[in-house]
């Protein structure tokens, strides 16, 4: 009996000590990477929601710290505020440190899983996503300088800030799970190679500043009942929407009833 009960505790053992090591073997492979301010760490695709079913996902990548340092460079954010400026989300010093963490982390990333960071600033801690789909590079910003992301076109809760998309194949992702917000103003979708765009985008600006000057007499003899009728559509497509997203988070029990009644009467003071 006593030599039964031994060998039941040494197989028990043996099985403790394989879970173990087969644990520690998987955290190694998608351990957290750290550096003085930045933490990177792994997380599962299915997080991403509804939104994860339009995507496919390219990891792990192949990607160069000198790559992923012109992204960073690129990624403008602006303020929802009168005559704010739009400024960078990451400074000079900060871009070094967290490209370096997140080349590495993007080459070795399994295939279901994206990268959160978290990098703590003098302003406060700058959080966001970023993975590699479909060939193109994703940024999902939560957080600049301590200041959360909010762009509610109700004004439920107050706006803070958004991307700036450059013209250096930048763009929003395109939601397909939200009926008010299918821009997602703080998830940039850019081309893999965005260096290839520095020269075509000065271009740009001095092409636009040349038609502009050249038909300004033609824009300005545009008759004023054609301006005020596309500014009228423009205004009644906001404001159905808006009623649209209000109904919504309604049924959704997100908003009670006198929220609603409340909401729905400035929008449609407004019109």
């Amino acid at each position: 009996m006593s030599q039964l009960q031994q060998n039941k505790t040494a197989f028990f053992i043996a099985i403790f000590f394989y879970i173990f090591l087969t644990a520690c073997g998987t955290l190694k492979k998608e351990k957290t990477l750290n550096s003085d301010n930045l933490t990177v760490s792994y997380r599962s695709f299915n997080r991403l929601g509804p939104d994860y079913q339009a995507i496919t996902p390219n990891h792990p990548a192949s990607i160069s710290a000198k790559e992923i340092e012109s992204h960073l460079r690129a990624l403008d954010y602006k303020p929802f505020k009168t005559r704010s400026k739009s400024g960078p989300v990451f400074s000079k010093d900060q871009i070094q440190e967290v490209s370096r963490l997140l080349t590495k982390g993007l080459n070795r990333a399994a295939s279901n899983k994206f990268l959160h960071f978290e990098l703590k600033t003098p302003k406060g801690k700058t959080e966001g996503d970023a993975f590699v789909a479909d060939n193109y590079i994703h940024w999902r910003i939560w957080k600049i300088n301590g200041i959360d992301y909010s762009n509610d076109p109700l004004g439920i809760r107050k706006k803070t800030w958004r991307l700036i998309p450059k013209p250096a194949g930048h763009r929003y992702f395109i939601s397909s799970s939200s009926a008010g917000q299918k821009k997602k103003q703080n998830w940039i979708v850019a081309e893999y190679d965005i260096s290839k765009y520095k020269l075509k985008r000065k271009y740009n600006v001095k092409a636009k500043r040349k038609v502009s000057t050249k038909h300004s007499q033609k824009t300005l003899s545009q008759p004023i009942e054609t301006k005020s009728l596309q500014n009228s559509n423009k205004l009644n497509e906001s404001i159905k929407e808006k009623l649209i997203l209000l109904k919504q988070l309604f049924d959704q029990g997100l908003i009670n009833q006198d929220e609603y009644n409340k909401k729905k009467k400035e929008v449609m003071e407004r019109f």
